[in-house]
């Protein structure tokens, strides 16, 4: 998130014709503290975010340049996006991409692949609960599948695979129910279930 505390600043002090100096006579600051504000060099310290609020008769989230709706389109463009990447086939690689890296690090052991598989089924899960990606579960269920076999393989944590298991189980249910309203995901269902090498 960008703050525009600074330029919020300048924009508020202008509009209201107050000087640098004003402003930082009411906040107990130097005239230098409120021009270097305003340039972006430093930030005011936080405790003084309610006093220029109050000051500017504004939010703190508008001093800083919070902009709920913007941020929140920003999240929905962005799963628009992906959204779009899963349906058009592209998301397999990303995922397939994610599984090899994860299993190929040599850095990590087989209780810490489990770990990340864990985390990263759940970052899976999280964007499967939007409207505009449901086809995650889909993917979800190949990797934590693929991530299971491996992991038993080399003889991992019991519990770790256990819960991939249940992961697969329940996102592949979920697909198949989300499927039935959704033409392109019920086209996928006549393939198997994405599985990583």
């Amino acid at each position: 998130m960008n703050i525009y505390i600074g330029e919020n600043i300048r924009r508020l002090r202008l509009s209201r014709q107050i000087t640098q100096e004003q402003l930082s006579v009411a906040m107990g600051v130097s005239c230098a503290a409120v021009s270097k504000w305003e340039r972006g060099e430093t930030l005011p310290d936080i405790s003084l975010l309610p006093m220029l609020a109050h000051y500017f008769s504004v939010s703190i989230d508008e001093l800083i340049g919070y902009d709920a709706a913007r941020i929140e389109e920003e999240i929905r463009h962005f799963l628009e996006e992906h959204g779009r990447l899963f349906r058009d086939g592209k998301g397999a690689l990303a995922v397939n991409k994610k599984c090899s890296e994860l299993w190929f690090c040599r850095g990590l052991s087989p209780e810490e692949k489990g770990e990340a598989a864990l985390a990263v089924c759940a970052a899976l899960e999280s964007l499967g609960r939007t409207a505009f990606c449901g086809e995650a579960d889909y993917f979800l269920s190949g990797f934590a599948a693929g991530m299971a076999r491996k992991l038993q393989e080399t003889k991992g944590h019991r519990a770790v695979v256990e819960r991939l298991c249940g992961i697969r189980e329940e996102a592949e249910r979920r697909f198949r129910e989300y499927s039935e309203t959704d033409p392109a995901a019920k086209e996928i269902l006549n393939y198997d279930f994405l599985d990583f090498p």
